[in-house]
């Protein structure tokens, strides 16, 4: 862009990157904040749930209603889990690709000004980036937290809707949470590996 005589350009590369640079920090802050805020929504949810069941006076009420009920919840909150879960892979991918986005700048900045050798001070780079699917990483224990809870919700609800038709779930309970927790997991991961 040719600058017109007498007219100075107020935009400089060096500010527009600067402002770039500030804006991946907040986007990178903001996806932390919603990361700890969803999985604690999620775990207040699943208490607050199980503190009414634990609460609840059965004395001479019908139980199977009170299980069909009580299974209906807890498979609405396995369901809230599952897309917790989603959530959480989807502010881990925004994270990483804040993290190319700024060190982007960082290897242009690099490039541009070899005799600072700013690469001797730059210790997080692109070739340094954690994968973003890490295992035990906050944000992979984080995602498993939710499937464990929802896991365990979906558990319970099996088990209740058994003992409303009159059988013992422990059988099918303990399966079916141990089956959704590896399906939420393998998702996650999955999701994650995706480019």
């Amino acid at each position: 862009m040719m600058e017109e005589p007498g007219i100075k350009n107020p935009l400089s590369p060096d500010t527009i990157l600067q402002s770039e640079f500030n804006y991946i920090i907040q986007t990178v802050s903001q996806a932390e904040e919603d990361r700890k805020s969803i999985s604690s929504f999620y775990i207040v949810s699943v208490g607050t749930l199980v503190a009414a069941m634990i609460s609840t006076r059965l004395e001479g009420t019908n139980m199977a209603a009170i299980y069909w009920a009580f299974a209906c919840l807890l498979v609405v909150l396995s369901l809230v889990g599952l897309l917790t879960l989603l959530q959480l892979a989807r502010l881990r991918a925004a994270w990483y690709e804040s993290m190319i986005a700024m060190n982007q700048i960082k290897d242009y900045y690099i490039k541009r000004l070899p005799a600072e050798k700013l690469e001797e001070a730059l210790r997080w780079r692109t070739s340094t980036l954690p994968p973003r699917s890490k295992a035990w990483s906050i944000s992979f224990l984080f995602a498993a937290q939710v499937a464990a809870l929802a896991s365990t919700t979906l558990a319970g609800a099996v088990l209740l809707a058994l003992y409303a038709l009159g059988y013992s779930g422990w059988w099918a309970a303990v399966p079916t949470g141990i089956a959704f927790f590896a399906v939420q997991i393998l998702l996650y991961l999955r999701l994650l590996r995706k480019k």
